[in-house]
């Protein structure tokens, strides 16, 4: 979907989707048909910013440390969505490969991966995404 085609809703429509999903860190979504990735970066966006929320709240809590030691919480955080991941599915390669090279170029790296697949045939065990 773009712009023209849309004029503009479907930005909306894929913001909307994640502020009524909430996910919360350590959500694992599937996005089937996925293409390439508009939902998959906002879900990332989304995830980081509850992740660092939850992780500043949990420093305030402990208000009795000294600045090196939350200088080092921060530092010691490895993974910056909270164990989130996302995985694309989509039939189409091309619009993988678009995906990819998108998320290369925003600096997307972690809690990403890029499957084919067919949405009627899904590649996964059952129970893997919440």
């Amino acid at each position: 979907m773009n712009d023209m085609m849309s004029l503009g809703i479907h930005r909306v429509w894929k913001d909307l989707l994640l502020w009524k999903m909430h996910p919360l860190p350590g959500t694992q979504l599937l996005d089937v048909a996925g293409g390439t990735g508009d939902i998959a970066f906002r879900f990332l966006n989304y995830v980081q910013s509850q992740h660092q929320r939850k992780q500043k709240r949990q420093l305030r809590a402990q208000q009795n440390l000294s600045w090196e030691e939350i200088a080092k919480e921060y530092q010691n955080e490895e993974d910056s969505l909270g164990g989130s991941r996302v995985v694309v599915c989509d039939i189409n390669k091309e619009m993988l490969k678009v995906g990819k090279q998108k998320a290369l170029a925003q600096g997307y790296r972690a809690g990403l991966a890029w499957v084919l697949g067919d949405a009627e045939e899904l590649p996964f065990d059952d129970d893997k995404f919440d």
